[in-house]
């Protein structure tokens, strides 16, 4: 009898363990299982703030132990009884993500930014599920260059949360960028349906080879298109522009090189000559060799990091996101009111191009 009763209560520690919550800084966090990583389950009442920051780990109160913020569960700031979510402005996302799940901010009214830090180096892949950020109408500008997302592959295999609908009716939503990204070779169903204001999107080193159906449905304000591979896309659904009246008036694709040209041109799977007008383009090439000969130096540092190119603007974030510093036209930036640590250096160009790199304060 004595073993079973121990047996009995082993196995509810066991399941309090697997679905233990806890709050920390005015949001709740599930446990998973018994792992060290906890996923975000959204505010808890009567603590909703404008300026979201998802830090990228937490310690929990009661057992001090610390766990990674790896998820943000599905609906987690989106339509919750009792909860004010539509508080939120500005959101600032870790590195330590690898699943943002179903509706996570779906239908923020007054959310205009959104910040990803790069992804952390144990991060194989972040997956987006479905309508993370739909009918969030004053979303300004979406950058996911530096993170390990393979956007329009979802969650699942096969995979069945597939990232449909990401930026639906996202009407104030002007540019998308992600550069320099291996994971991605597609834009799923839906992703840009609806973002009325969308003008620029930026896949520069980036090899898109699948535009699914919708994926840019009634963009009709969009102009500029950098694609980062000069092979031509095996698939385009007949919808993947539909709504957009053909020649777009000053419509541009911007391929690698002159070899793009001419697949693109030469393309019998979509006709993108009658759309835009393709060319070599800067974010095709200068930009990303301008990218890749960025350098900050020292790293570690004490006082002041220079850099190797001109920049027109940069920004200082800590690991969780958050904006530390921003700086004008420089080439040479104090560091010296820092604390100790790890902090991302994001670089703005002459020519639009961006670049984060990681550095150390000591």
């Amino acid at each position: 009898m004595k073993k079973q009763l121990l047996l009995i209560t082993a196995l509810i520690m066991c399941v309090t363990q697997s679905f233990a919550q806890f709050e920390v800084g005015g949001l709740t966090f599930n446990i998973q299982g018994t792992s060290t990583n906890v996923s975000c389950t959204g505010f808890t009442t009567g603590n909703e703030v404008a300026s979201l920051v998802i830090p990228e780990k937490v310690t929990d109160p009661a057992t001090s132990i610390e766990y990674a913020v790896t998820v943000i569960a599905g609906g987690a700031f989106y339509n919750n009884d009792g909860i004010n979510d539509a508080i939120i402005t500005s959101i600032s996302l870790p590195g330590s993500l690898k699943i943002i799940a179903l509706n996570a901010f779906r239908e923020l009214p007054n959310l205009t930014t959104v910040t990803f830090a790069p992804s952390n180096e144990d991060v194989e892949l972040l997956r987006f599920e479905d309508a993370i950020f739909w009918g969030c109408s004053k979303l300004e500008s979406i950058d996911l260059t530096g993170t390990n997302i393979n956007f329009g592959r979802g969650v699942g295999t096969p995979a069945t949360k597939t990232g449909r609908n990401l930026f639906r009716d996202c009407t104030s939503l002007k540019s998308f960028t992600l550069q320099n990204n291996t994971q991605t070779s597609r834009i799923f169903t839906g992703a840009f349906n609806g973002c009325t204001s969308l003008e620029t999107v930026d896949f520069s080193g980036t090899a898109i080879s699948t535009f699914s159906p919708n994926a840019f449905l009634n963009c009709t304000a969009l102009k500029t298109l950098y694609l980062g591979a000069d092979t031509a896309p095996v698939t385009v659904n007949a919808t993947a522009f539909g709504g957009i009246t053909a020649p777009i008036s000053g419509g541009q694709l911007f391929l690698p090189s002159a070899t793009g040209v001419t697949n693109y041109t030469d393309s019998a799977i979509f006709d993108w000559e009658s759309y835009f007008t393709i060319a070599t383009g800067t974010l095709g090439v200068d930009d990303l060799d301008l990218a890749a000969n960025f350098k900050l130096f020292p790293n570690p540092a004490k006082n002041t990091i220079s850099v190797s190119n001109n920049v027109v603007s940069a920004k200082i974030y800590s690991l969780l996101g958050t904006e530390v510093k921003s700086f004008s036209s420089n080439n040479d930036f104090d560091i010296s009111y820092l604390a100790n640590g790890i902090y991302l250096f994001k670089a703005e160009f002459e020519n639009g191009a961006t670049e984060t790199v990681r550095f150390v304060k000591k």
